[in-house]
């Protein structure tokens, strides 16, 4: 029976999805069918997930996801256009060579983030996680 994660975190309220394993093409689409979001969902990102890029090129070189560039313009318009928080965590430290646990670090990092580092994630946008700090910025101010 697989193992349930339960979180829950006034920084990361609504949905959450680490690593997506699917079509960046598709979720656009679900995303137009299901609509806007209140409170918006979160995906944790990182494009140098190599699990994900093993399932890009089993898919035929298809984007996924979870390896989505929160500085592309695309993602941030698609972020704000659909009312999602599209979180790069990349900088932050795997538990092994996939990384595909990124995560881990980030639920180690949220209790120790000083009161208002996050703020900024109550809105839709992309983001970029800066692990040394526990800082949180914009990826338009990058």
């Amino acid at each position: 029976m697989p193992r349930k994660f339960y979180f829950r975190s006034p920084l990361l309220s609504g949905g959450i999805t680490n690593a997506p394993d699917i079509d960046l093409d598709v979720f656009h689409r679900q995303l137009q069918t299901i609509g806007v979001l209140t409170p918006p969902i979160t995906l944790l990102v990182s494009p140098d997930d190599r699990a994900l890029q093993f399932s890009e090129w089993l898919a035929g070189s298809r984007a996924r996801v979870g390896t989505t560039d929160a500085n592309s313009p695309r993602v941030q318009a698609l972020a704000k256009t659909n009312s999602i928080r599209v979180v790069d965590i990349s900088k932050l430290e795997a538990q092994d060579v996939s990384n595909h646990n990124k995560f881990v670090a980030l639920m180690n990092l949220l209790p120790r983030a000083r009161k208002g580092v996050f703020a900024s994630l109550s809105r839709a946008g992309a983001f970029i996680l800066e692990p040394i700090g526990a800082t949180l910025m914009n990826s338009k101010t990058q």
